[in-house]
């Protein structure tokens, strides 16, 4: 099957070649005179998919090599670090390596297979951060890395399609920092939602509850001595919604739950310009 999109990562003195198609992502590197070669399957993740994969390494030279400096690794990129400090934008969650003191022949090859966890909570990809697959050396500023599409996970997407369709609320943005994923959305044009300008949805779970902290931006209007004056400000709504309120006995999403759980949000915040 032909790669669907391509990638090409120069930064000093390696290359990093990444090919995908619709359910399978690989990378290429060259050190001399070492190749990777990385597969992962997939090409989007929810938060709490698994990361499953295999590096290959093949030995070019005509000398066995020692392996146990080369591993494979999930982690946390920063990617304003990339082009600077790529051995510092990386904060690893898990690794896998080879065995202590496994060689490879020359024009030998190894593998090694991983599954990587990740839980509910784990990073959604924007602009500033989001979760690679780094491999080859991680000691030096000299390793291959593959970006991974993460997305939120199927129960808060769920919750806020209801913005999206019932409401007709529009994403903005989207952003996760310290085990809180931010969704940010701004109202359509009605009179239902005059006062607010926007809305974050900081969530985060805990085991199987789901925390909502929905921090609207409102606007206000405040009576002054000979005036009245429209002021801006914000308002937080807290909300944990557990699994018998969010799943029904039969496991699917409960629909009509939630969409009186998010409509009771929205109606505390009032449409009135007057507080």
């Amino acid at each position: 099957m032909p790669a669907r999109y391509s990638l090409l990562t120069l930064h000093k003195r390696f290359i990093n070649v990444v090919f995908g198609d619709t359910d399978l992502v690989k990378a290429a590197l060259f050190q001399k005179p070492v190749e990777f070669r990385l597969q992962v399957e997939g090409e989007t993740w929810k938060q709490g998919d698994s990361v499953r994969g295999t590096l290959t390494i093949k030995n070019h030279g005509s000398e066995s090599l020692s392996l146990k400096e080369y591993q494979v690794a999930l982690a946390i990129g920063e990617t304003r670090k990339l082009k600077k400090d790529p051995k510092s934008a990386f904060s690893p969650l898990s690794h896998q390596g080879f065995s202590a003191g496994q060689s490879l022949a020359a024009q030998g090859e190894a593998e090694i297979p991983f599954c990587f966890d990740t839980d509910l909570n784990s990073p959604v990809t924007d602009n500033a951060r989001g979760l690679y697959v780094i491999y080859g050396n991680l000691e030096s500023e000299i390793f291959g890395l593959l970006p991974l599409k993460f997305v939120p996970c199927e129960i808060l997407e769920h919750v806020l399609q209801i913005l999206e369709i019932q409401h007709r609320f529009v994403r903005k943005s989207q952003k996760s920092n310290k085990g809180l994923t931010e969704i940010k959305f701004v109202p359509p044009q009605s009179k239902a939602f005059a006062t607010i300008e926007s809305v974050t949805l900081i969530t985060h779970w805990q085991s199987d509850t789901l925390s909502i902290d929905y921090e609207f931006a409102v606007k206000k209007i405040e009576a002054l001595s000979a005036s009245m004056e429209l002021k801006k400000a914000t308002r937080n709504v807290e909300r944990e919604y557990s699994p018998a309120q969010y799943r029904l006995p039969s496991g699917r999403f409960h629909h009509e739950e939630m969409e009186r759980a998010v409509q009771d949000a929205l109606a505390s915040v009032g449409n009135s310009l007057i507080p």
